[in-house]
């Protein structure tokens, strides 16, 4: 079910904005700082219904001098298929969700038009701090899971409450230890899940890294999750709180004595590496950018097994940091995607031994000021990629 049309009401640097959209590869071409950015992350916020990593950060989305705007999308415009009317509101205190007129919670919200964005601060998945590698499972798990939404909020929730109380020297065991209860088992939901997720994340990291990069094993991604809690294998939400659980009481004095609690999935790290060499502090641009981008396919392709769709991909001014083999490469597989929406400040050109009998044409805009134009399109020859099938099969599975 993709995304049939967006508009944008007084969002960021937008006042009004309105178009259609089909399916597979949407390009938008612009300078810098003319609008090609917030017009993506707009879908984003559409998708999650909320601003990624701060669900209060409703005034920051509004433009400048107004008190409310909007972010509205229709999905479903397959025979069969029941469209969807989408309406994110935006102002006073916080989001307001309908769905079809209807309001919606978040969690009803959720996986209803599944997004990933990829933009250049994205790069801190690689060489950032821990935070922002959590981020990257917390986003993908929020949108395919429910329990693991309901889990990460109460877990905040929990961890704030005994963090204050470790802070405050006039406070008693009794104080943080209540805290401890549902620390532990919000905590023991999301360290289960996100164990599992990165063990399927992670070979289908490596072999779309495969796909764009090339290279054998000696080259080969992985992924690693480093918890500040061990528990068996296998081990399910159960065993993680259990292990949890332990960890907070043995480690009372030392949080108390830091202020803060020091265990916990908001303490783990995700490591990524390049034939066996971790990214951070070594890795190339390119091989930087190479990580990110098969990170995002990778999750893109497992939130289709889970929801039975792929997500819109969002990719924000990507190409710069590629060589021509690897740009030629994420674009014919964004080409065989579903629905990509790309920013760019060229229009890149179609690989030099591209049939037309295989091209792949799409939609393109002029993006000016956060206006949109038009932008003729070439079908055989500029703005032409090849749409081989994916060899491992991607859109059959999903």
């Amino acid at each position: 079910m993709p995304l049939a049309s967006l508009k944008l009401v007084c969002f960021r640097g937008w006042g009004s904005a309105s178009l259609n959209l089909g399916p597979g590869l949407t390009l938008f071409i612009g300078d810098n700082a003319q609008g090609k950015t917030n017009l993506l992350r707009g879908v984003e916020v559409l998708g999650l219904g909320a601003a990624p990593g701060a669900e209060a950060a409703v005034g920051d989305l509004v433009r400048w001098g107004s008190d409310a705007g909007s972010i509205e999308g229709r999905l479903g415009v397959e025979e069969g298929v029941t469209p969807l009317r989408l309406l994110v509101g935006l102002g006073g205190r916080g989001f307001k969700l309908s769905v079809n007129g209807k309001t919606a919670a978040r969690p009803r919200w959720i996986g209803l038009c599944p997004v990933l964005f990829v933009g250049p601060e994205d790069r801190d998945q690689v060489t950032g701090p821990p935070s922002a590698r959590r981020a990257l499972l917390d986003e993908l798990l929020e949108q395919c899971e429910p329990r693991y939404l309901a889990a990460l909020r109460e877990f905040r929730r929990a961890l704030r409450q005994r963090n204050r109380a470790l802070a405050d020297p006039e406070s008693g065991d009794g104080e943080i230890e209540i805290w401890e209860e549902p620390l532990a088992q919000a905590g023991g939901i999301l360290l289960a899940q996100r164990v599992r997720a990165l063990e399927s994340l992670g070979p289908r990291a490596a072999a779309w890294h495969r796909e764009l990069a090339g290279g054998g094993a000696d080259r080969a991604l992985g992924l690693a999750y480093r918890g500040s809690v061990t528990a068996p294998a296998a081990a399910g939400p159960e065993g993680w709180s259990d292990a949890l659980a332990e960890a907070l009481v043995s480690g009372r004095l030392r949080d108390r004595a830091a202020g803060t609690t020091l265990t916990g999935p908001h303490r783990d790290e995700i490591e990524i590496s390049l034939g066996g060499r971790p990214l951070k502090g070594s890795g190339s641009s390119g091989e930087i950018w190479t990580a990110v981008l098969a990170l995002a396919l990778a999750s893109a392709e497992s939130l289709g097994e889970r929801l039975g769709r792929l997500p819109v991909l969002l990719l924000d001014d990507v190409l710069a940091a590629l060589d021509r083999t690897r740009r030629d490469r994420l674009l014919g597989i964004a080409a065989s995607l579903p629905q990509v929406l790309l920013t760019a400040t060229s229009a890149p050109a179609a690989p030099a031994d591209a049939a037309p009998a295989r091209s792949h044409a799409m939609a393109s805009w002029v993006v000016r000021d956060h206006t949109l134009e038009p932008r003729p399109v070439d079908g055989g020859g500029q703005d032409a990629w090849r749409n081989d099938a994916d060899p491992r099969e991607l859109l059959a599975r999903c």
